[in-house]
């Protein structure tokens, strides 16, 4: 519902669940971006691919948009990793 809200109000979304993207593909489209929505769960902290497309997305500087979809332990590993996040959402 949220990509679609976007793509309604004039941004262009890539919505990669159930898509089995590149990392030559991933990085076109990371650096094509403005800014990056990670929707942040248990199952995207497992995930490679995301795993990649965050870590991609931060070193070349693209701002990122957490958002927690539950509470998890995965907030505590995200902002072990990136230490001002643990400032921004608090």
């Amino acid at each position: 519902p949220i990509a679609f809200l976007l793509e309604q109000n004039g941004f262009n979304v890539l919505f990669d669940k159930g898509v089995n993207v590149d990392s030559e593909l991933y990085q076109s489209i990371i650096d094509d971006a403005d800014l990056v929505v990670a929707f942040l769960s248990d199952d995207y902290a497992q995930s490679q691919n995301c795993q990649f497309e965050l870590t991609l997305s931060k070193k070349k500087g693209k701002q990122i948009i957490p958002v927690y979809l539950t509470h998890s332990d995965l907030v505590k590993q995200i902002t072990d990793i990136f230490p001002t996040w643990g400032k921004q959402c608090k």
